[in-house]
């Protein structure tokens, strides 16, 4: 077993904004023969990225991730994922990005996502996922009030990409980027404020239902628990996007 530690790229805003969850494909990966147990979480909060079943684990690569060729973390669309137990879910107020390739955006697949062990998808506080070329983000507090957010623009596949929302409590929609640039948004249902019952939250998947799992590669996953104000969301995006030559 041998744990990746790179340092940090200087320039790097990131950890001044206090993220409660970062990683990072080229920081505190945790890997035996190139299958990740662990992710080390680079934020403020206590809970990693974990997968202690081998047959459920993710690749590690260390190279090949966009312009840059950088390390990812391969996902098989089927029995891999990374658990972040329930620390992260439900959060009130939320940026989310994420850095990643999918192998095909026509199908239905969840890049991060919380839900009960039911599958009730709707009970989330940060999704991203891709729904026929679109990128979807799903939040409330129950299958009956919860609010689903797509993108009018399609989302490519076999393309490395950075995914963005940001969402204030209250607020009818989020705000959703693809590579730093605004989307058009089409909302459906009528969402609460965020609050109630925390549910397991996974990387590659969406939470305790094991539902929709990401086929494709993932180098870098953020959460904020507030929305980043417009300077730091673009100094975030420029810096990923030269990072790994999007």
């Amino acid at each position: 077993m041998r744990v990746i530690r790179i340092e940090k790229i200087g320039g790097n805003p990131i950890p001044a904004l206090n993220p409660v969850f970062w990683v990072d494909a080229a920081q505190n990966v945790t890997e035996s023969g190139g299958a990740v147990s662990a992710w080390g979480n680079l934020g403020t909060g206590s809970t990693d990225a974990t997968q202690g079943s081998g047959s459920a684990q993710p690749t590690y690569n260390a190279t090949g991730f966009g312009a840059n060729s950088l390390p990812y973390i391969d996902f098989n669309g089927s029995t891999n994922y990374f658990t972040l137990g329930t620390e992260y879910s439900k959060l009130a107020e939320h940026t989310v990005i994420t850095v990643s390739e999918i192998v095909d955006a026509s199908t239905r697949q969840y890049i991060l996502g919380d839900s009960s062990s039911a599958g009730a998808s709707a009970t989330c506080s940060a999704v991203h996922g891709i729904n026929g070329s679109s990128f979807e983000n799903i939040y409330g507090n129950s299958i009956s009030t919860f609010r689903k957010v797509t993108s009018v623009e399609s989302i490519p596949s076999a393309t490395p990409l950075m995914l963005s929302d940001t969402y204030t409590n209250g607020d009818t929609k989020t705000e959703m980027y693809l590579n730093g640039i605004g989307l058009t948004e089409s909302t459906a249902g009528s969402a609460a404020a965020i609050s109630g019952t925390k549910y397991e939250m996974r990387v590659g998947e969406i939470g305790a239902g094991g539902y929709n799992p990401f086929e494709g590669k993932i180098a870098e996953v953020i959460i904020f628990d507030y929305p980043l104000a417009t300077i730091d969301l673009t100094a975030v995006h420029n810096f990923l996007i030269s990072k790994y030559g999007l």
